[in-house]
């Protein structure tokens, strides 16, 4: 079976304190045949680009400030043909082969067009293990985190359908990304456009899963640097929290 060759995409826009760990993190777990990753700066020129550059398989983009759809979009643009994986560079990847397992999880899904992992807080509660989306009142659709703030408890689990998936540790495979057309740049740096994303493949005939047996913690402006971490692979993080929603009105 020929192997399925991915581009790893890590936006940063002034992440300085926590890029290299993640970084490290994919280089340290990933054992997949065919992979690169490509750091895509969204406007900051700073020592830590020119220390990631120099890591094996590792290339950076240096772009103008524009948002953080834009810089994805120019990440999948570089990416050519391979399926993507975004890692936000807040995520410290924790899973050994974390790879090769979504990679599987698309193969054998095959109206797969999206498969996120599972997002854990530094003291180890579920921040994401996929999302439902809730339409309210006025046409306001909001998502909503499943298992949120739920202890991790086991690791592992079946990979299950849902209706969308947080973009900071999400698998798309390029056929989606090709249906829809790219990340909707019209949200800047909302960070929303996830969302919307999951949902225009959904109505392309794609689906969306959520594999609980790849780990990602993910380090927001929730936790200080001096907070504790019940992960010994990963460092203070900080970076927004999610919960927002898109008015469709």
């Amino acid at each position: 079976m020929t192997s399925t060759a991915v581009s790893i995409v890590i936006p940063y826009y002034h992440d300085e304190a926590t890029l290299a760990a993640c970084v490290e993190s994919v280089l340290r777990h990933t054992r997949h045949p065919d992979w690169e990753v490509i750091v895509v700066s969204d406007g900051p020129n700073d020592a830590v680009l020119d220390r990631i550059q120099n890591l094996p398989k590792v290339r950076v983009l240096r772009r103008p400030h524009s948002g953080v759809a834009r810089a994805l979009n120019a990440g999948f643009a570089a990416a050519g043909q391979n399926d993507v994986v975004r890692i936000h560079a807040d995520v410290v990847v924790e899973s050994p082969d974390w790879l090769q397992l979504l990679v599987e999880a698309v193969r054998t899904h095959p109206k797969a067009g999206i498969v996120g992992a599972k997002l854990v807080y530094p003291d180890g509660r579920i921040q994401a293990e996929g999302r439902n989306i809730v339409t309210g009142a006025g046409f306001h659709l909001w998502h909503c985190n499943r298992k949120a703030f739920a202890p991790e408890g086991e690791p592992g689990g079946d990979v299950q359908e849902v209706d969308s998936v947080p973009g900071a540790f999400a698998y798309y495979r390029r056929a989606a990304i090709a249906a829809v057309g790219g990340l909707d740049e019209n949200f800047g740096s909302a960070w929303t456009e996830d969302d919307d994303f999951c949902i225009a493949a959904r109505c392309r005939g794609y689906k969306v899963y959520v594999h609980p047996g790849v780990l990602g913690v993910h380090y927001t402006r929730a936790w200080s640097p001096s907070s504790g971490t019940a992960f010994a692979g990963s460092e203070p993080m900080l970076r927004h929290l999610t919960w927002q929603g898109k008015q469709v009105a």
